[in-house]
């Protein structure tokens, strides 16, 4: 059970790690042309400024489901760096299931009826005319990442298993 859930999460990493780099690589683009049209040719482009608003937006999401999965989260560990090794581990499980309830509750549940409440309406972006449900659908995504990422974690705990912070993917500290 313990290697599925390891390769559980080697998987998710690598599904959200690819997509945050594309969305990178298409933020810098689309910020690019930004900057060229407005500067150099003299007519801003304004669904290129709509678009990286979006993207990065997107990119902070998609983005914050690996941080949590490998620890690599703001954090201040003064209270862990007083505790014995076991008072580590309980403080970890109990972080683990608040963030966990934090991301279920507002992150996918917040998220849906937020998406519910926006396709009643019918509301679109001003520029691009996206349906404005799309743009929000990150929210419950990213949740469910991290939902994912925070009960493995709960699990390996339970288990006896240290979940580790080596995800395979090189993060910066």
């Amino acid at each position: 059970m313990t290697n599925t859930l390891l390769r559980l999460r080697r998987g998710v990493d690598l599904v959200f790690t690819s997509a945050s780099a594309l969305l990178l690589a298409v933020l810098v683009v689309a910020v690019t042309w930004q900057v060229l049209s407005r500067y150099v040719l003299g007519i801003p482009s304004t669904e290129t400024d709509e678009l990286s608003r979006f993207l990065l937006i997107w990119l902070v999401l998609i983005g914050a489901a690996p941080c949590v999965g490998g620890k690599k989260h703001l954090a201040i560990d003064f209270l862990e760096a007083a505790l014995a090794e076991r008072g580590k581990r309980m403080l970890s499980l109990y972080i683990d299931v608040v963030v966990m309830a934090f991301a279920f509750w507002v992150m996918v549940i917040g998220g849906w009826r937020m998406i519910d409440s926006v396709r009643m309406t019918g509301e679109t972006s001003p520029a691009l005319q996206l349906p404005m449900g799309a743009i929000y659908s990150v929210l419950p995504l990213s949740g469910i990442a991290i939902v994912l990422y925070c009960a493995i974690d709960v699990v390996l705990a339970l288990a006896g298993v240290a979940p580790s912070n080596d995800t395979g993917n090189e993060m910066v500290d």
